[in-house]
Parts: structure tokens; C-alpha cells; sequence
């Protein structure tokens, strides 16, 4: 049953005037724990196994990277005979690895570069939308001086309909360009004679678009079989994406709910990597923004944690990323790279339970607000006892959301410091309580308990503890929002649960 977003009157003691529903997935927060605190052990796991990994050997260059006068642990690398590859086995090690001899390096993609694919479509007149930077999304720093940030920015997400324009802004601009145009740029940035620093991606594989640039584009990727997830539970979907920007083009910290193979095919990027269990140490936009699973502010590396990774990719190499990992992804150079991505066991666990979420509940689409607001305020607390089997009471569980997503931060660099006011549960903004359902009868308690247990353990099937927190966390926003609005869910957390 997909949800269907309930419009509320609004109090006359609230101030703006957004609302909407929002998708229902996030991520993260995946299984290192022990496995990773020796890095070596992790790597030596995969040689020691034989079968497919025994045509591999190591050629990692160091054990470290030295930048700014701080040491990062560097990713391993592997180089690999022809079809000795297992993305599955890579992926579920969690620890990333980047690998030379996939069979990307035999697509005729692999000859890319800016200057051939200029001249190639030298007269097509085919639009695109590229990203540019602005003065407000470039930050310097000691792993590339200066660079700019380029955050995630889901233009369907329902909050953007309602949302003033004043309070809800993309940080970098948009614009409509030739493919020539684009190309022609990155050409000009190989000689030193480019502007702008502009970023494009795209997904090869989507069926809405009718670009013959992006068609031709997507004939030149060769077979992808070697770098998917093979999933237990169902048919992984392809998902094929292009990006290439200028130097400097900086994609900012966030995280995925699938695993990553991603192919280098012209100039150079900088990967920094940092492990899953870091995930609840930093702020992240909630699930209602368009920029959730990134960074409220660019992540500035300095040296004072052991957990940072460093890898540059060159051409030919690919690197297998496995789920929830964060990455901050920078263009040292002009750069065309591409990526398949699979779902992970996770991800898939989470559509299913996402599919039905007010599973045996009865609800329906006509029920008056305050009855789903009484039900939710019994529901969900009960849920979430039982989906973290009893390790944490439904309280803590909240503050620690709130604090971990609406909680504004301040910063010269803040990518989306208008909106946060109205997000965050301590703000003037928010004091106001939330009119919470008081309840009118008995045995509520009784009635969500069966739905609860139902749903609650499905969460128990996302391993470890951690990461089913970072879902669950998903779950109780979407149905927050879907009941309040995006404008209230902090408030609605806050005060009701």
C-alpha cells in the first residue's frame, strides 16, 4: 500500500507553509565492527579464500597517504586476470577495494575521453541539464585546496511543491547547455582555460529520457554482469549512471543504500571513505529534505580520526564500495567515470516492509487525522521496542534521531541554513508543543500490538543492530511525515512519541 500524503489544517500559531510526502528509502550504517579494525586481515580474507580471487594479486602502493601533514589509510587494490571477479563476495567483505582487469576495461567506453566524445557529437543539439558551481559551495581544504561542492539534490521530492523559494534553494545553480557545449568545456578545463567548475551525471538506463547523446553513450557500456550484487532475495534492476565534471567538481559526503562498482575511465578522482559505524557522529539532512543522506555542511578531513580512507582512482580502475559506506567523491582533474549500482540485502528488506507500512492496522484513506495520530502515538513506539529487541526504550531512540537530523548546525559553509530553522526540534521556530491525540478509549495498546510485532521484526533481519537503527529511523520519519507534514515531523517526534 503506498502512502498517500494527508493535507492538515494548519494551527494558526504555525509560521511557514510547507508540507509533502517523501520516498521511502535511506540507508546506512553497515557491519565493519570487528572485521575492519585490522585492515590487513580484512584483505588477506579475500586471498585466502581461492576460487575466484586466487587469479588476484596485491598491488597496493602504500599502507597510508600523507596530505596536509595528516596519514589516511589507503584502499587496497587488486589486479586481477580476466573474469576472476566476484562483486558478490567483494561486496559482502564490507571493507572497499579497487580492482584492475574488470571487464569495464573491454567496453568501448573505456577510450572515452572529453576531447573525442567533443568531437564525436561535435553537431548534435541535444539539451542537458549540467550543475555549476557558486561562491557559496566552494570550500578549501588540505586534501585539494580549493574545490567545489556539488550536494544531491532530489528534484521530486513533494516538500519542493509547497515549499517557499526563500526558504528552499539548491546551493548550486542548474543550467541548460548542448551536449557539445558540456563537452567542450571539459576540453577547455584539460588546457587550463575553464571557468566554471560543472558537474554532469545521468542514468543510462532511464526510459523517460529521449536523448540520443545519452543512448549512444549507453551502447558504448559493455556487459555488467561481473559488477553486480547477485541478491538472494530478487532481481537486482541495472542502474547504470555517467558522471563527469570539471576540476575541482566535488560530489559532498553522503552514503548509499546499494553497493557501488565504480569505473574510471578519464582523468582522476580522489575518494574519501569513511565506515559505516561513523554514520551517527555526524548531522545528515532528515528524510523529508531534498538533500537527505548528505551532509548539512562539507566534510573538512583533518586528521584527528583513524577511520578516514583515501583512494585515487585512475583510468582503468574500478572500486567496489559496499552499501551505507560514506564517500566524498573529488574530481582532481577533468573526469568520466561511470557506475553500476546493485540494492543491497538491506536496501531490498526495506521496500518490502515500505510496501505495506501500516500493515494490519486497517487503515484507510478516509480515516479523520487525529485517529492516525492516536493510532501512530501507540504504534510506533511499540515498534520500535520490538525492532530493536528491547535494547533501547522508544525515547532515547527519538532524541537521538532528532538530535542526529533535526538539529541545525552552524557553519560558514552551511549548504541549506533557510530550512533548517523550520527542521530543527530546538528552534524558536518549533517551540510551540504539537497538539498530540489524547486517547478517547482503551485497548489501543492491544490493537497496534499485533502490527507492531509483524513489522518490528522484520527489521530484525537487517544485520548488524546498527544499521536496522538507521532504517528504522527512515521508517518512523516517512510515517511521521506522512501524517503531520514535513513542516511538523520534528515537532510531532518531539512531543507525541
Amino acid at each position: 500500500m503506498a502512502l498517500k500524503h494527508r493535507r492538515q489544517k494548519k494551527e494558526p500559531a504555525t509560521t511557514t507553509s510547507e508540507k509533502e510526502h517523501t520516498t521511502s528509502h535511506s540507508l546506512l550504517l553497515g557491519a565493519l565492527g570487528v572485521v575492519c579494525i585490522i585492515f590487513a586481515v580484512c584483505v588477506l580474507q579475500i586471498y585466502d579464500r581461492g576460487g575466484a580471487f586466487k587469479e588476484c594479486t596485491s598491488i597496493t602502493r602504500d599502507d597510508h597517504y600523507t596530505i596536509g601533514g595528516y596519514k589516511y589509510k589507503q584502499v587496497q587494490r587488486i589486479a586481477c586476470q580476466k573474469n576472476a571477479i566476484n562483486a558478490t563476495e567483494l561486496f559482502e567483505n564490507n571493507v572497499p577495494i579497487v580492482v584492475v582487469g574488470t571487464e569495464a576495461l573491454e567496453w568501448p567506453a573505456a577510450q572515452w575521453s572529453p576531447k573525442s566524445l567533443a568531437e564525436r557529437f561535435l553537431s548534435l543539439k541535444d539539451i542537458v541539464s549540467v550543475e555549476q558551481s557558486t561562491d557559496n559551495t566552494t570550500v578549501a581544504d588540505s586534501l585539494m585546496g580549493s574545490k567545489s561542492y556539488f550536494i544531491h539534490w532530489d528534484k521530486e521530492k513533494p516538500i519542493l511543491r509547497d515549499a517557499g523559494k526563500e526558504d528552499l534553494q539548491q546551493p548550486h545553480k542548474t543550467v541548460q547547455v548542448t551536449a557539445s557545449s558540456f563537452l567542450k568545456a571539459m576540453v577547455a578545463d584539460d588546457v587550463g582555460n575553464s571557468h566554471n567548475v560543472t558537474y554532469f551525471s545521468a542514468n543510462l538506463n532511464s526510459r523517460s529520457h529521449t536523448s540520443s547523446f545519452l543512448e549512444a553513450l549507453r551502447k558504448d557500456i559493455g556487459s555488467i554482469s561481473s559488477l553486480l550484487y547477485s541478491n538472494t532475495r530478487k532481481q537486482n534492476e541495472e542502474k547504470v549512471f555517467l558522471w563527469a565534471g570539471t576540476k575541482g567538481a566535488t560530489a559532498c559526503m553522503h552514503f548509499d543504500t546499494s553497493h557501488n562498482a565504480y569505473h574510471q575511465i578519464y582523468g582522476q578522482k580522489r575518494f574519501v571513505l569513511k565506515p559505516p559505524t561513523d554514520i551517527p557522529s555526524l548531522q545528515f539532512f532528515p528524510v523529508v529534505h531534498p538533500s537527505d543522506r548528505q551532509l548539512h555542511i562539507p566534510w573538512v578531513p583533518d586528521g584527528s580520526d583513524d577511520n578516514t580512507m583515501i583512494v585515487d582512482l585512475s583510468p582503468g580502475e574500478t572500486l567496489f564500495l559496499p552499501a551505507h559506506w560514506l564517500h566524498q567523491v573529488i574530481a582532481l582533474t577533468s573526469s568520466i567515470s561511470v557506475n553500476v549500482w546493485s540494492l543491497s540485502n538491506a536496501g531490498h528488506i526495506m521496500e518490502d516492509i515500505m510496501s505495506n507500512p501500516l500493515q494490519g492496522l486497517g487503515y484507510k484513506h478516509d480515516w479523520p487525522t487525529d485517529k492516525l495520530l492516536l493510532v501512530l502515538q501507540h504504534f510506533l513506539p511499540a515498534l520500535i521496542k520490538i525492532a530493536l529487541q528491547h535494547t533501547t526504550d522508544s525515547k532515547t531512540f527519538i532524541l537521538n534521531l532528532l538530535e542526529h537530523k533535526y538539529t541545525a548546525q552552524t557553519s560558514n559553509h552551511d549548504f541549506n541554513t533557510g530550512i533548517l530553522g523550520w527542521m530543527d526540534y530546538k528552534s524558536e521556530e518549533q517551540s510551540t508543543p504539537f497538539p498530540c491525540s489524547v486517547s478517547r478509549g482503551r485497548g489501543l495498546d492491544e490493537y497496534v500490538k499485533g502490527p507492531a510485532l509483524t513489522t518490528g521484526k522484520r527489521f530484525h533481519e537487517i544485520e548488524p543492530i546498527e544499521l536496522a537503527v538507521v532504517y528504522l529511523e527512515v521508517f518512523v520519519e516517512v510515517l511521521s511525515e506522512f501524517a503531520v507534514g514535513s513542516r511538523d515531523t520534528a515537532r510531532f517526534l518531539r512531543d507525541c512519541l
